[in-house]
């Protein structure tokens, strides 16, 4: 909806004023997180994920915003938050290794709804590359994603580096050139 920081008033009193309408929310959270405010905006995203469960793009916001939640030092938990993340995940995990649980059921039960999304396989690409540490598995997900859309450049840089991390160059390389013909 709004995309810009100074959007976030209106957005915010858009929250106030549909407080069940999950898009309001999700965008809402999503600018509080792209702003460095991954506290305050999660619990919106929850809200926003506990109205509509099965929408991908809600899900994989929610994701990325937990992943940042996981990567906070000190990870303060507001009344407001702990509350979404009962609604939301039926738990509230205090741990980095809870979190990232919680992101992986998540994106895994989101894969079996959207088998065939080229977003949700690179999502998954990326969270088992940098939480899982399975290259193997991201470098699966990511050529199936890339299968699905052979065009998609960003797709092919992203195989390419992953083959790079394993010291497959040949590969990196091959993935590379793709995606300058792209």
């Amino acid at each position: 909806l709004v995309e810009t920081r100074e959007g976030l008033p209106f957005l915010q009193r858009a929250a106030k004023i549909a407080p069940n309408d999950p898009k309001v929310l999700q965008s809402c959270g999503n600018l509080m997180v792209q702003s460095g405010e991954v506290v305050s905006g999660l619990p919106f995203l929850l809200q926003a994920f506990s109205l509509s469960p099965e929408s991908l793009e809600v899900s994989v916001d929610m994701c990325r915003a937990l992943l940042g939640y996981a990567n906070l030092e000190q990870k303060p938990c507001s009344k407001q938050l702990q509350a979404a993340f009962e609604l939301a995940l039926d738990s509230q995990p205090s741990s980095k290794e809870e979190v990232l649980e919680e992101v992986e059921d998540l994106l895994l039960r989101m894969k079996a709804l959207y088998p065939s999304s080229s977003l949700l396989l690179c999502e998954l690409s990326g969270f088992y590359s940098e939480h899982k540490c399975d290259m193997p598995r991201s470098i699966e997900l990511m050529s199936r994603a890339l299968a699905q859309q052979p065009r998609e450049a960003d797709c092919c840089l992203a195989l390419s580096a992953l083959h790079e991390r394993v010291g497959n160059y040949s590969a990196a390389l091959l993935h590379l050139r793709r995606s300058k013909e792209i």
